[in-house]
């Protein structure tokens, strides 16, 4: 899964692997799940002339094959294969489930901040709006700038942020995702770098279109409206059941 049919090495030794051109025998059933090209276009993944003559016979070989974005059923069906749109598969599992690895680390007693953030590549703007956001709600802040050239936290600490927090701020798709997760009110920052769709996609599949942050607004002032979490369990309940079943029968 994430952006794994998109070239980031532009080295097919590399690349090759994410299309199994590892696997030799026949028999073996290849299954691809919420795979993503992180773009719109097979150029924009770079996917070109070079590539394309090894990756279209190796997709075909697939016995089955899911993508995270609705554009990427074009591009897959561009490589010579159907393909159905599913959930990420950290949206199988609930928030019990990441609860039981919080709860059996080294870290469940440690503390998190009311406001908390995870910033994948940080700028003046994103940090004035926390910043201000705190202010105005007295809430202290911490957070994660996993790009900061530090040693990353642990994953535990990593998730205790989203649960344990009262509001988040990101500009990752998996930020929004433990948010959305721990029914954690949050305000996403589009990053257009890391690909917009999937972002945009999954808030418009649950109903939450609002919590986007342009960074081009520059005069800002957002008080965030509540999330009706009711309604987002019952339309991620009805895509999650889709989603596994896709998985299940993909490997039968």
């Amino acid at each position: 899964s994430d952006q794994v049919w998109r070239d980031f090495f532009n080295d097919w030794t590399k690349f090759g692997i994410f299309f199994l051109n590892f696997v030799k025998h026949k028999e073996v059933k290849r299954v691809g799940y919420a795979i993503s090209f992180g773009q719109d276009t097979l150029a924009g993944a770079r996917i070109n002339s070079e590539n394309i003559k090894f990756i279209v016979p190796l997709v075909k070989r697939f016995d089955a094959v899911s993508v995270r974005e609705q554009s990427g059923i074009e591009l897959v069906k561009e490589l010579g294969k159907d393909a159905e749109r599913v959930l990420d598969p950290t949206l199988l599992m609930s928030a019990g489930d990441y609860s039981r690895l919080i709860d059996s680390s080294l870290y469940r007693s440690h503390q998190t901040s009311p406001l908390f953030f995870y910033i994948l590549d940080s700028n003046e703007f994103k940090e004035s709006t926390i910043e201000r956001f705190g202010e105005a709600n007295r809430m202290e802040i911490d957070g994660i700038y996993p790009n900061n050239g530090k040693p990353l936290l642990a994953p535990e600490l990593w998730l205790k942020g989203f649960r344990d927090s009262q509001f988040v701020f990101t500009d990752s798709f998996h930020g929004m995702v433990f948010s959305i997760i721990n029914r954690k009110p949050f305000m996403v920052f589009i990053n257009k770098a890391r690909g917009v769709a999937r972002m945009t996609e999954l808030l418009d599949m649950l109903g939450i279109q609002n919590r986007i942050i342009v960074e081009s607004e520059k005069n800002l002032n957002f008080s965030p409206s509540p999330i009706d979490w009711e309604e987002v369990d019952l339309r991620l309940a009805t895509l999650r059941k889709k989603s596994t079943d896709w998985l299940i029968n993909g490997l039968r």
